[in-house]
């Protein structure tokens, strides 16, 4: 039986992180991610490791088909390779890439980025290590169907099969309609407290309080994690952001945004907890 979470401690923190010590995952209910994930768009994950301590391929993030248990797509630690990431496809492993930069037994936080843009009836697939393009792949035609996303855990929508743990951190999750350029994935590497740069001046995104780059409407999904007392449910702040665009912007009328929030769960036994640790 699978429940909500129980929390590590019920102290109120500055909490910028949550933790994955196996057993527990994030849930995003797929009829609202893959309007956006069937399409052009990025996704994007600030994670650190852990020490490992299982065989277990640990999973950064699927979306399982929930008629036969298939990784549709999905991202997983290569569990003999410490710097290394599998790729799944539509049933099937297709690569490992490597980055120096990457050490899943320690903690240290690394951006990676998924850019999926539709060219020709098919998928660019991309797959970002902080800002180096690790993976370039036209071959598929992504459907997620209504499948839900999870990050963390191999789980099916319908909560039939968890496996595959993850284990460490997760500092900010962001999704956008749109396949960020590497430019872009650049610069959110290179300064990821901020979301957009305008093309202008990169140093003028926000003016006064708001923003005056339009970039900021593609952005559709922004889980930060920050929390004052550790909770089950995780908030999407992207509206929050995007209503700050400026009426004075080129993009007078504003854009508009629904936020999509998920649950944390884990099975019975493990649990979740919020940290302070962050970038």
């Amino acid at each position: 039986m699978i429940s909500c979470t129980n929390m590590l401690t019920s102290e109120q923190n500055d909490y910028r992180s949550v933790y994955f010590s196996g057993g527990g995952w994030v849930q995003f209910n797929g009829l609202e991610t893959n309007t956006y994930l069937n399409n052009n768009f990025t996704l994007q994950m600030w994670v650190s490791g852990s020490e490992q301590n299982s065989n277990d391929t640990k999973t950064i993030l699927s979306v399982i088909d929930d008629n036969n248990d298939q990784v549709l797509f999905g991202l997983f630690r290569n569990t003999t390779i410490n710097n290394a990431i599998d790729i799944y496809i539509d049933g099937n492993y297709i690569d490992t890439v490597t980055n120096d930069d990457l050490d899943w037994s320690k903690i240290k936080f690394n951006l990676i980025s998924i850019t999926s843009e539709e060219t020709n009836n098919t998928n660019l697939i991309k797959v970002f290590i902080n800002e180096n393009e690790e993976f370039t792949n036209s071959d598929f035609d992504l459907q997620l169907g209504s499948n839900d996303l999870i990050i963390g855990a191999k789980v099916n929508s319908s909560q039939t099969q968890a496996s595959n743990f993850w284990t460490g951190y997760f500092d900010e999750i962001r999704l956008w309609n749109d396949a960020l350029t590497s430019d872009e994935i650049s610069f959110h590497f290179a300064t990821p407290n901020k979301l957009i740069t305008s093309t202008d001046n990169p140093e003028t995104d926000i003016t006064e309080g708001s923003y005056e780059d339009p970039r900021i409407c593609n952005l559709v999904g922004l889980w930060r994690f920050n929390y004052n007392n550790p909770t089950s449910n995780i908030f999407d702040e992207s509206c929050l952001e995007v209503n700050l665009l400026s009426e004075n912007a080129s993009n007078p009328t504003g854009c508009s945004c629904n936020d999509i929030n998920g649950v944390i769960y884990t099975l019975p036994g493990n649990t979740v907890g919020f940290s302070k640790i962050s970038l």
